[in-house]
């Protein structure tokens, strides 16, 4: 299995995103089943919240982001739902390393990928994925 980011989400699904090409290539073969693909059960939320915010004229509509959402994201991919401890080593992680903000949700998707023991976790915020991980799922760009 391998988890893909909100930031891969967001490419696939929009046609003007810089990544959407690859994005979209990987989402699909996702779709088909090889790999075989995850998310963790927060990306949802974060999903909607970047297409419903994405910079484009016009913006998309509320309902047409939750259209995309049940559309994609409930048959094709594994949701990764994540404990009460799973929540604390997410915090635990950017703690020790005195991180502060938006990167928390980094972490808990990096703690879905490690609790579902993933090949890789695909992501186009690498850096971000750098500075909580210690190795233990490779991060790649699709």
């Amino acid at each position: 299995m391998i988890v893909l980011d909100t930031s891969v989400l967001v490419a696939a699904l929009i046609e003007s995103h810089k990544f959407h090409g690859p994005s979209l290539e990987l989402f699909r073969s996702v779709k088909k089943g090889s790999p075989k693909g995850g998310l963790c059960f927060h990306s949802l939320a974060e999903l909607y919240s970047a297409l419903t915010n994405y910079p484009s004229e016009p913006r998309l509509p509320p309902p047409t982001a939750e259209r995309l959402i049940a559309e994609n994201m409930s048959s094709s991919l594994q949701t990764i739902e994540l404990t009460p401890a799973d929540y604390r080593a997410a915090i635990k992680r950017v703690a020790e390393r005195n991180l502060r903000g938006g990167i928390i949700y980094d972490s808990l998707i990096l703690q879905a990928a490690v609790k579902k023991k993933a090949e890789a976790l695909y992501t186009w915020n690498g850096d971000d994925f750098a500075k909580i991980s210690e190795g233990e799922i490779k991060i790649l760009k699709p």
